[in-house]
């Protein structure tokens, strides 16, 4: 028995050697400057992101804080390192922190089990036009300049159109999946409507729980849980005053796919 348990305890102690020194390895790759250098390559916008960690105890987890996005400039198109760049003062979207944190071996079962992926006092800018678009889109197209140079992505072969009107289904996810907690904390909406209207979210609370979803079987796994807690203000572009404040709440059981 007490070989047995040396040796359970020596596999143990040598699994918990391999995670730390995974652990060590993941995060010396996954750096700010790595993930900044990544998210400017591919779409058309400025970055900021003053901390990342990886953990691999009791799952895989990864917590990003100071996370912001915003109209690309000068600074993005040369890629310049993060400790050489200016905060950003143009800032479109925010976040305190984002922490995910997901189970790994239902993957080799192709299931995605996530325990947490949460927006820590999350804000948006968002600007609607009377044309219909709005200032987010802009920011997710393809960069023209990377690295001070013409972006090779725009010399590419286009891909073959796919159907873009075609309908999300839950066959395209090619996994199932079980999320226990997804959403926005303390979150804030800046909505600035194309009539100059300005609607402000605050306190803005936004989960969906329980994310039950299985392509094979939607039959008996395919819902959620939603529950929105928000407080919203009105303010006029004429007046320039606020005339109107309300609070919004909602919550319920949803059906995500058909």
């Amino acid at each position: 028995m007490k070989k047995i348990l040396i040796s359970v305890a020596s596999v143990i102690i040598g699994i918990l050697i391999i995670l730390v020194g995974l652990s060590i390895y993941i995060s010396s790759l996954l750096t700010p400057e790595f993930v900044v250098k990544q998210v400017e390559s591919t779409f058309n916008l400025r970055a900021e992101l003053k901390e990342l960690k990886v953990g691999l105890f009791s799952g895989a987890s990864v917590e990003l804080r100071g996370i912001a996005l915003g109209p690309r400039d000068s600074i993005a198109n040369q890629g310049k390192p993060l400790g050489e760049r200016k905060p950003m003062t143009n800032k479109t979207i925010s976040a305190e922190s984002l922490d995910l944190k997901l189970q790994l071996m239902p993957l080799l079962d192709k299931q995605l089990v996530v325990e947490r992926f949460v927006f820590e006092k999350p804000q948006v800018n968002l600007t609607m036009r009377s044309n219909g678009t709005n200032n987010l889109g802009g920011l997710f197209k393809t960069p023209r300049v990377v690295d001070g140079k013409r972006n090779p992505a725009l010399d590419e072969k286009p891909a073959a159109a796919s159907d873009t009107n075609a309908p999300f289904r839950a066959q395209d996810l090619g996994i199932a999946g079980n999320l226990e907690r997804v959403g926005l904390n303390n979150g804030l909406l800046n909505l600035r409507l194309a009539s100059g209207d300005r609607l402000k979210f605050k306190n803005l609370d936004l989960f969906l729980t329980d994310i039950e979803v299985d392509p094979a079987d939607l039959a008996n796994k395919n819902s959620d849980y939603l529950d929105l807690d928000t407080d919203v203000s009105v303010t006029s572009r004429r007046s320039g005053t606020e005339i109107a404040q309300f609070i919004l709440r909602s919550e319920g059981k949803l059906q995500p796919f058909d």
